[in-house]
């Protein structure tokens, strides 16, 4: 806890797109800021999952550090790149929960679209969620059942790996803020190329168009544009596979671990030398 410690953590601001929750998140959004805020302003050390997260509350810390939980090891990383986009149907790819706030339902129909302009392509979804049937029921009335296949969800290892290396292209729909999404490492990791919709971290992850392609969030036709742009561009393609794994290389789960690591034992010493925040609101009282 950091009013004991001195050392906080701020993983994400998610925000559940149910009706019950969009309601109860207006109610108390800016209550639930105020809190992460004395949270980090209580805080000698910080630590932000993600760019966004960071900006937004890293200011009120003493120090502040950005990381990422991210799973995968260097030995992950793949050494050869399959070729990709070579024939249709293309293979699109997205892992994640099946909730609202994720946006499945506009990659759903920018398949639809794509479909329609001759682009012949597929969808693997992997992952569940409160939505699935939502999205089955979608997918079946725009006549996509056959194209679209609905694998559950698989846990991180090597069936998840071998999913990502066999696809042409993953695609992240968000609507709603992120942390640092961990599929898009894992994607870029598998040397698959990567669309994002440009929210909370996955558009400094992407480095505005560096390591991948940023789409609007809520909108079907950048979902589909940036999708034909893969499809039809290899020297696009290329270069963001390749500076993908060069990114996933440097962004394994060691490197993120030595963050918080080196953090701590920089400034341990500071922490533990200085009077807890509830040791300071018993001077206060009493």
């Amino acid at each position: 806890m950091p009013h004991i410690t001195g050392i906080g953590w701020i993983f994400t601001e998610k925000k559940e797109a149910t009706p019950i929750t969009r309601f109860l998140w207006m109610g108390f959004s800016i209550y639930i800021d105020h809190i992460l805020k004395t949270i980090a302003r209580h805080c000698e050390v910080l630590f932000c999952v993600g760019k966004s997260i960071a900006d937004k509350y890293g200011k009120f810390a003493k120090k502040a550090f950005t990381y990422a939980n991210f799973l995968h090891t260097e030995n992950d990383v793949v050494k050869e790149v399959r070729s990709l986009c070579v024939r249709p149907p293309y293979k699109l790819l997205y892992v994640g929960e099946l909730e609202e706030r994720k946006g499945v339902e506009y990659l759903i129909k920018a398949i639809v679209l794509l479909r329609k302009s001759g682009i012949d392509t597929e969808l693997t979804i992997v992952g569940a969620g409160s939505l699935e049937k939502k999205l089955r029921d979608i997918a079946e009335s725009e006549g996509l059942s056959q194209y679209i296949e609905f694998s559950g969800y698989i846990q991180h290892g090597k069936k998840l790996m071998d999913i990502y290396r066999f696809s042409d292209i993953f695609v992240l729909p968000s609507i709603s803020s992120e942390g640092t999404p961990k599929v898009l490492m894992e994607a870029m990791s598998q040397g698959i190329p990567v669309i994002a919709t440009n929210v909370g971290s996955s558009k400094h992850l992407l480095a505005d168009g560096k390591y991948g392609i940023l789409a609007e969030p809520k909108d079907v036709e950048s979902l589909k544009t940036a999708i034909e742009s893969l499809i039809n561009d290899s020297d696009l393609r290329s270069n963001l596979v390749a500076e993908g794994l060069k990114l996933a290389l440097s962004s394994t789960s060691d490197s993120q671990k030595m963050i918080v690591k080196n953090g701590l034992s920089e400034n341990i010493p500071e922490i533990m030398g200085k009077p807890t925040y509830l040791s300071r609101i018993g001077q206060a009282r009493y």
